[in-house]
């Protein structure tokens, strides 16, 4: 190797690195945010890591470890201690912090391993890519990318698996390259690493197979292939640890049979076959408009570029081998993505690299066909990296401030005396988490903790089933009679079990038995009420009156962690919002009872 290319390939690789550390900047930036009060759903990584420290809860907390293959939570308890005892005296800074602990530590175990993302969309750009020049853009746009940022700061494991798809994919095309044993094995390792962090990755393995298959009929028996499947092997066994469980917990993947045909059960996720009606395809293109809309710019101006190119053509060209194998896995999962009408945005992280490298492929051609349109092309793309990198700043500050409910606790601390002014709230009213409720990050008193609206035992309840453990002794003032509301029943006059109570009939009776002077609400809008909670708006609309009101901004929508199953109806863009959002959180209403009731 020549001086001068040595050189070359010194300053490739430190502008990697400047991505990497500026991806790494971006997702510091408000990676606690809403803990432990408020976390985001599916985080059955950080529960994973407080079961095998030795803090779970027995059978639900075993059942985690079955839910998510577990190589995030082996390298969160490899990188980060677990939670040291609080002295007596701990502020309620402190004891936030430790009920937040595993959490925490799960965020930046993802966060982390998501940067490895990076050398492995440029390694794979250019051998897809002619210009190192190109590949940089597309490792750029990858290391801003707003939906990768979204949920490599949370507890999850999308982030992490999609660090391995890159490097999975060039190592396959250099499988068929040289088909040397290293190759091999590094193959099958790098799936592997993906498949130790989230089912999905099951989806490289046709694009491993076409690698094997291209090299040649005559090497379709090379015994190399064995150490791919030996590594598979090997992350089955080291990440997937309830496979060999002959009584695996409910959770684990088992098909089952519903009325519409069979169920596969992955994880915590149920794919059934009927759903597989073409409705997904909206959802790719929403999560691209309201993540990635420079990047679907790019794509679109892509696209129309590569239609052009062949409609000219005399003849198809054959795409090359490298191609052809990222084609392997590209296509199948997106085939699937569109079909399948349970298609999360998350789904699409795992192809954003590769979206960015195959922008930067077509593009690269057209700009070299003029000097104009070279200059044009990169000044675009450049714009692009820079709206996006602005965006994914403006998420992580969002973050990093105080969210609604910090605010409305905030607002407690300063209004109303702890010692007399009882508080109530009411549970998050969502049909797809009716065993969660709101929390505030308040102490609650010893009456609060004991109470039927005391902490509840459930996981995502993080800081009440903190208070829970460490009881109300070892918890700072001010502790307040903090408590959720109950159901309340009237017993029958000959001693029958009775009714419960509703808001609609018997406002009156519950706001007195509730003993409570303040109210806290979770404010929602299109349809997402259950009736239980509408009508208890309308019970403080007409008994009490607004004192606080909190949200992210003036559209009345909460602004959490995305992921809707509802039809998103007129819900904001995701990114335009950001740039225009206050503050981080759902939409929260305070409500004092007026003294007539």
């Amino acid at each position: 190797m020549s001086r001068a290319n040595a050189l070359s390939q010194a300053s490739q690789w430190a502008a990697v690195a400047v991505l990497v550390l500026v991806a790494l900047l971006l997702r510091s930036r408000g990676i606690d945010h809403g803990l432990p009060h408020w976390i985001e759903p599916d985080a059955e990584l950080a529960e994973q890591v407080e079961h095998l420290r030795g803090d779970g809860q027995g059978a639900r907390g075993a059942a985690s470890v079955a839910t998510y293959p577990i190589l995030p939570t082996l390298v969160t308890m490899a990188l980060f201690e677990a939670p040291a005892p609080l002295p007596a005296d701990a502020t309620l800074e402190a004891h936030l912090a430790a009920a937040s602990k595993h959490f925490f530590d799960t965020r930046w175990a993802v966060a982390l391993l998501s940067l490895l993302t990076l050398p492995g969309t440029f390694l794979l750009a250019r051998r897809l890519v002619v210009s190192p020049g190109w590949a940089l853009g597309a490792t750029a746009l990858t290391a801003v990318s707003f939906l990768h940022l979204n949920f490599a700061q949370q507890a999850r494991p999308h982030a992490a698996a999609m660090a391995f798809y890159p490097w999975a994919l060039f190592a396959m095309v250099r499988l068929h390259e040289r088909g040397s044993a290293w190759m091999y094995a590094a193959a099958g390792a790098a799936v592997g690493l993906a498949l130790g962090c989230l089912h999905n990755a099951l989806a490289l393995l046709p694009a491993l197979l076409l690698a094997h298959l291209l090299r040649g009929r005559s090497r379709w028996l090379d015994p190399r292939a064995l150490l791919a499947l030996a590594a598979l092997a090997a992350s089955l066994w080291a990440f997937h640890p309830h496979l060999g469980d002959p009584a695996p917990p409910e959770s684990v993947d088992q098909p089952t049979r519903s009325a519409s045909g069979l169920v596969i059960r992955l994880g915590n996720h149920e794919i059934d076959l009927a759903r597989f009606n073409g409705a997904g395809a909206v959802r790719i293109a929403r999560t691209l408009w309201w993540y990635e809309p420079g990047l679907l710019a790019l794509l679109v101006f892509a696209i129309g570029v590569l239609a052009f190119e062949v409609s000219r053509a005399r003849r198809a060209e054959r795409p090359p081998a490298a191609l052809t194998i990222v084609l392997g896995y590209v296509a199948p999962y997106l085939l699937v993505l569109a079909l399948f009408s349970d298609t999360y945005e998350r789904f699409l992280a795992p192809v954003l690299p590769l979206l960015a490298i195959f922008a930067a492929r077509v593009l690269e051609r057209f700009a070299s066909s003029g000097v104009t349109q070279g200059l044009a092309v990169r000044a675009t793309w450049s714009a692009v990296v820079v709206f996006t990198a602005f965006t994914s700043l403006r998420l992580g500050s969002l973050r990093a401030h105080p969210d609604t409910l910090e605010q409305a606790a905030a607002w407690l601390s300063a209004n109303i005396d702890p010692r007399t002014d009882a508080v109530r709230l009411a549970p998050i009213p969502s049909r797809m988490r009716m065993d969660s409720a709101i929390d505030l990050p308040l102490a609650r008193s010893s009456a609060a903790l004991e109470s039927r609206g005391g902490p509840k035992p459930r996981y995502y309840n993080l800081w009440s089933r903190y208070q829970m453990r460490v009881r109300s002794s070892g918890l700072p003032e001010p502790r307040f009679e903090l408590e959720w509301l109950v159901a309340a029943v009237r017993g029958g006059a000959d001693g029958s079990p009775g009714r419960v109570l509703n808001w609609r009939e018997n406002a009156r009776e519950l706001f007195a038995s509730s003993g409570a002077k303040y109210f806290v609400i979770e404010r929602h809008v299109q349809g997402r009420l259950v009736g239980a909670h509408a009508e208890l708006q309308l019970a403080l609309e007409q008994h009490a009156e607004r004192v606080a009101h909190f949200a992210p901004d003036d559209s009345g929508f909460p602004f959490a962690f995305q992921d809707r199953d509802e039809d998103p109806g007129d819900w904001p863009h995701v990114a335009w919002r950001t740039l225009n959002a206050d503050a981080y959180g759902p939409v929260v209403e305070i409500w004092r009872l007026r003294e007539d009731v």
